[in-house]
């Protein structure tokens, strides 16, 4: 199996043919403020951990998810790879990523910590997807906790009024009746 077959088999798209070129318009980063879910960063993360760990260079591991992803995620990658290219900063592309999203803001700080230090990117990016794992359970396991909770409401108040009919009003009329 390719690095591109495992990434279209992930995204169950197609692969693309080659010599493809992608005729969308690049959205402006700078008006992108959505805040991305967990897994959809989870799941750009692991692909760049999948594209690097095959031996590609990050701009190319980059290149590839974002031609094989439809997640905003992977076209901010793609536009900071893009802004590098002409002659840009990678470095301040990402730091605009990370003001945008707080999940970009874990990932440019392994990036930065792996191009400061010299630490290997490849063992950052699994540490930091498993953190993201953690967070993304936890927020799981609170969702189910509160599910608990407010099913509770809905059954007291149809299963109220049926109480008070059936038992409380019977021992009223029975102590007035003594």
């Amino acid at each position: 199996m390719t690095i591109l077959s495992a990434i279209s088999f992930y995204f169950r798209k197609p692969l693309p043919r080659i010599g493809k070129v992608n005729s969308q318009k690049p959205k402006s980063k700078r008006k992108q403020t959505k805040v991305h879910s967990i897994s959809e960063t989870r799941a750009v993360i692991d692909l760049l951990i999948l594209t690097i760990s095959a031996g590609m260079t990050i701009p190319s591991a980059i290149n590839t998810i974002s031609l094989n992803s439809k997640t905003n995620l992977a076209t901010q990658l793609n536009q900071a790879l893009l802004s590098q290219n002409m002659g840009g900063s990678f470095e301040k592309e990402f730091l605009e990523l990370a003001k945008q999203d707080r999940y970009w803001k874990l990932l440019v700080g392994q990036l930065k910590q792996s191009w400061d230090q010299g630490a290997m990117i490849l063992d950052n990016l699994i540490d930091l997807s498993y953190f993201l794992l953690d967070i993304e359970r936890a927020q799981t396991m609170q969702k189910v906790r509160s599910a608990g909770v407010k099913s509770v409401l809905p059954l007291g108040i149809c299963f109220l009024p049926a109480f008070i009919l059936v038992v409380v009003i019977p021992l009223v009329v029975s102590f007035i009746n003594f």
